[in-house]
């Protein structure tokens, strides 16, 4: 096996090239939002709750020539914080989660839902479950819709319909059959209320991810067929496709030993671009069916309180909403990595 060492480096350099982007963004932005609490402390907290500590603080901050606002800024919040003033440096230190105090107050009851590392497992879990359902069927699939050049024309237009269709409106669909009307399937959830161990303990695990996984399913396994089928017309009339079946060999062994290995080069390439579509869908999916996975963990970073005769208040949570996009970036080079591995296991011409 060869690996295509020009791919890889075009992956890691876009990779680590995301990587600095989100890094300084969460940095500019932890800035941004550290100097407009430096400025309400100045203006409303210290001043009024302890104008004696404020007029110290103006006293010291014109010796220094500043603002009182920015010496609260440099000496009370990054001091405190452990933070560095450069943005860059600061992004790094909240994604190694030194940002703790900045962080949006969580409550216990939501603490458990929000951990990074058991919503990183969730997500894996129903995406490279579907990934695997949807090439596993697709290929198997795709290979016989070759050879039926009018079902894979109504196949290529139900694929034009779940194009169109949002992911959710499928997941509500399906939980309206299935757990509404034929009652067999959870609504939502990872796991039943009720404590269960061992075997049962599983099962009922899978009962609650077959919804979620079944919508993310119908919604691209169309398409991957349909390139899967398309790709194999192309192949199925070439020269060395007809030498192999003059030579008497089974069609079955020319499907899996020459036409996949040949269509598996668009096939790696399609699925990774996929993969982040898939992804987009998966956040939406997450939140409906209540998986408690980063869809969850993104949309708590926009925390919306309703404060009795204030109004609306949304809070801006950066270090989770930095921290899930990080993993994100992660998982999606992880898959294309893994993807440029398998072309060169599939094919070393790739290299």
């Amino acid at each position: 096996m060869r690996i295509a060492k020009r791919a890889l480096g075009k992956i890691v350099a876009i990779y680590i090239t995301v990587m600095l982007i989100l890094v300084l963004t969460a940095g500019v932005t932890a800035n941004h939002l550290l100097k407009e609490r430096a400025k309400d402390l100045a203006a409303y907290g210290i001043g009024m709750k302890n104008p004696v500590l404020y007029e110290q603080i103006k006293r010291e901050a014109a010796e220094e020539g500043v603002e009182p606002w920015e010496y609260i800024y440099e000496h009370l919040l990054l001091e405190k914080y452990g933070l560095s003033k450069n943005p860059f440096i600061m992004g790094i230190q909240l994604l190694l989660n030194k940002g703790e105090p900045l962080k949006t107050q969580i409550d216990k009851r939501k603490e458990r839902e929000l951990s990074l590392s058991r919503a990183t497992l969730v997500t894996l879990t129903v995406m490279l479950s579907s990934v695997a359902l949807i090439v596993a069927f697709g290929v198997i699939f795709g290979m016989k819709l070759a050879n039926h050049p009018r079902l894979l024309e109504i196949i290529e237009g139900i694929t034009r319909l779940f194009n169109g269709l949002p992911s959710w409106w499928i997941g509500v669909l399906l939980i309206v059959i299935f757990a509404v009307k034929l009652n067999v399937l959870p609504t939502g959830g990872l796991f039943t209320p009720k404590p269960l161990y061992g075997v049962a303990y599983v099962v009922d695990l899978v009962k609650h991810l077959i919804l979620p996984i079944m919508t993310l399913f119908l919604v691209f396994i169309w398409e991957f067929m349909s390139i899967v089928a398309r790709e194999t017309q192309k192949e199925m009339y070439q020269p060395y496709i007809q030498t192999e079946r003059a030579k008497g060999i089974p069609e079955k062994l020319i499907y899996r030993k020459h036409i996949l290995r040949n269509i598996g080069i668009v096939l790696s390439s399609f699925t990774a671009q996929k993969f982040m579509e898939m992804f987009t869908d998966y956040l939406v999916i997450d939140y409906l069916f209540g998986l408690m996975g980063l869809g969850l963990v993104l949309k708590n970073s926009f925390v919306r309180e309703i404060i009795p005769n204030v109004g609306v208040q949304i809070t801006f949570n950066f270090y989770l909403f930095f921290a899930t996009t990080l993993i994100i970036a992660t998982i999606s080079f992880g898959v294309s990595l893994f993807l440029e591995f398998l072309k060169g296991v599939i094919d070393p011409r790739v290299s």
